[in-house]
């Protein structure tokens, strides 16, 4: 029996993981996300969106974009110099 309980534990410690990994992996852009899968983003969103999804919400992955650094927010001439 322990032998047993053994390799059960094992192959939980492989297989939960790998799970959880596919999931990440099968969303990409151009995925619609809803009543029908959405166990697909459980742990990326918060429990009302969540809730909101299960109920019939719909949205679409968009592709990533990258954002560059912040802008200044005063330019050379908007500081005033005190001299």
């Amino acid at each position: 029996m322990f032998l047993l309980n053994l390799i059960l534990g094992v192959a939980l410690l492989f297989f939960v993981p790998a799970q959880s990994m596919a999931a990440d992996a099968e969303l990409k852009p151009g995925d619609t996300v809803g009543p029908h899968n959405w166990e697909l983003v459980r742990g990326m969103v918060g429990e009302n969106l969540l809730h909101r999804i299960k109920q019939g919400y719909t949205f679409k992955i968009k592709q990533g974009r990258s954002i560059g650094p912040p802008r200044s927010t005063y330019s050379r001439r908007s500081v005033i110099q005190t001299r």
